[in-house]
């Protein structure tokens, strides 16, 4: 689905607007917040739930996604939380995604400092790399931000 990298996104610009600008394939759904500092900042207070979803793929053989996050670091407050899904054509989940070692599928981010994720993915029973057609990656709302800085693909 290739990658997305933040780090060249302007300070206090629009994610929507910049988005759209340099990764018009991909997505959005509900309101992003800012850029910030090279991340892209989701679930601010108040939006809502917020999601990216990839441009359609096809694949028959596995990844795993590798993502740079950073949260507010508020004193350990809790930020948002996040979801990695991959889903079929109609929006069904086919996989659910887990971070290396994590007994659950959300992921919350509280230093405000880069923290590596791998996620690996979860498949529905039944359910093979050849059913899924999109990634979605959902941001809940928050009491803060995430920081987004990257998306890599790795087969």
């Amino acid at each position: 689905p290739g990658n997305l990298v933040f780090t060249s996104a302007a300070n206090k610009a629009d994610a929507d607007s910049y988005m759209k600008t340099n990764f018009p394939e991909w997505k959005i759904t509900g309101k992003l917040g800012q850029t910030y500092g090279g991340y892209l900042g989701f679930g601010r207070s108040g939006d809502g739930s917020s999601a990216i979803t990839s441009p359609e793929f096809s694949t028959s053989t596995g990844f795993t996604v590798v993502t740079v996050l950073k949260g507010n670091g508020s004193s350990g407050v809790a930020t948002s939380t996040l979801t990695f899904t991959l889903v079929d054509a109609d929006g069904n989940t086919v996989a659910t995604g887990y971070a290396a070692g994590a007994s659950t599928a959300a992921i919350t981010p509280v230093d405000a400092k880069d923290t590596t994720y791998t996620i690996s993915f979860t498949f529905v029973e039944g359910k093979t790399w050849a059913d899924a057609t999109n990634l979605v990656v959902k941001f809940a709302k928050s009491t803060g931000n995430i920081g987004l800085k990257s998306l890599d693909f790795v087969q």
